[in-house]
């Protein structure tokens, strides 16, 4: 569900970069983002034909892996930390990548920003926690963890692509060629409603919902936690 919708965001930021900046301030909203609603009418086509794996409401990240590595399954909605996993499954699995199929054609897919790690400002060791950190964002120690689990480098003196898996590959060359929107979790400043939002991808996958009544529920709980948070505009 959550890898789904970070592909749908990296869409949305693709054909309008200033997508978030409205949503943000309120301006518009999800209803009014075509490809937004194309995507999800596009997941409701999906369930009535049947495309999803039978066990989709039981199936384990770790069942989805061996699924794809056995051919099981022809494809998976995941992040790039995903191959690595398939890969020990099968290390000859030929594993690809491509982006959500839309209606235009275009290309992109959202990058996330880089994880932040913060000392506490009562540690009783806070200049032993400074030392480890300069340790493990030293350039030697960068370049050792990404070769032993090679992936998009967020270092411009570091590269790995040489020693990625193919779908790795493919990945890099979409981050090259700039086809790459902001990942709506840094965008976005509403705070994600996670189980009303597990709950509507649920109702949608099942049938319960159609794409337009998913699409209503999504605003309607984005709004109330945009109001809990106090966000000025909502």
């Amino acid at each position: 569900m959550l890898q789904h919708r970070n592909a749908v965001n990296g869409i949305l930021g693709g054909a309008d970069p200033q997508v978030w900046d409205k949503l943000n301030k309120n301006e518009i909203q999800w209803k009014d983002i075509p490809d937004f609603v194309e995507q999800y009418k596009q997941v409701e086509d999906w369930a009535k034909k049947g495309y999803f794996n039978k066990d989709l409401f039981t199936g384990t990240y770790e069942k989805q892996q061996q699924a794809l590595a056995k051919g099981d399954a022809a494809m998976v909605i995941q992040g790039g930390f995903f191959v690595p996993e398939v890969l020990k499954q099968d290390p000859n699995a030929q594993i690809g990548f491509f982006p959500l199929p839309n209606k235009d054609g275009e290309e992109s897919i959202a990058l996330s920003g880089g994880t932040q790690v913060f000392i506490a400002k009562n540690s009783k060791h806070p200049e032993e926690a400074k030392d480890l950190l300069r340790f493990i964002t030293d350039k030697e120690q960068a370049q050792s963890a990404l070769e032993q689990a090679p992936g998009i480098s967020p270092f411009k003196d570091i590269d790995v692509s040489d020693k990625m898996p193919e779908a790795m590959k493919e990945v890099q060359t979409f981050v090259n060629t700039g086809k790459i929107a902001r990942h709506g979790d840094d965008a976005y400043v509403v705070p994600m409603p996670y189980d009303d939002l597990v709950a509507a991808y649920t109702e949608l996958l099942a049938g319960k919902i159609t794409a337009d009544e998913f699409v209503e529920k999504h605003q309607d709980i984005y709004a109330k936690n945009a109001k809990i948070a106090k966000i000025p505009g909502f």
